[in-house]
């Protein structure tokens, strides 16, 4: 999933390989040796949801009670690709990490801009989002 429809470079790594399995690592220019990486087709959340019939085009439609996002860094833009199903979703959780592209976006805009009407909790370490 992504904020566009389209491909992608995705590691052909075996489950488990943490350190490559990565999407960002195919696009490195010091990518690990030996690493292969596979062409593999990107889509929106909106539009997959669409398409299932699951979201509507409209406003009305059924509630999304929990939606989970965990993209290994990429987030963001399955977040950009997500607004609808993000409108009509209760609880959202999503990671930011180090690797992907988060650095090269912030946090607190994301917030403000796509999570306008939601109430955030920052959840980490010694953290229970209080």
């Amino acid at each position: 999933m992504s904020n566009t429809t389209g491909k992608a470079l995705f590691p052909d790594a075996a489950s488990g390989e943490e350190e490559a399995t990565s999407i960002g690592n195919c696009y490195k220019e010091d990518k690990k040796p030996g690493l292969a990486c596979q062409e593999v087709p990107l889509y929106r959340v909106d539009d997959s949801l669409e398409q299932e019939q699951m979201i509507s085009r409209s406003s009305n439609g059924p509630m999304i009670d929990l939606m989970r996002i965990d993209c290994e860094g990429f987030d963001w833009e399955v977040i950009q690709g997500a607004q609808k199903a993000i409108d009509r979703a209760r609880y959202v959780v999503f990671e930011v990490h180090v690797d992907g592209n988060w650095m090269e976006h912030l946090l607190v805009e994301t917030l403000e801009t796509m999570f306008k009407d939601f109430n955030c909790h920052w959840m980490g370490p010694g953290n229970c989002g209080e």
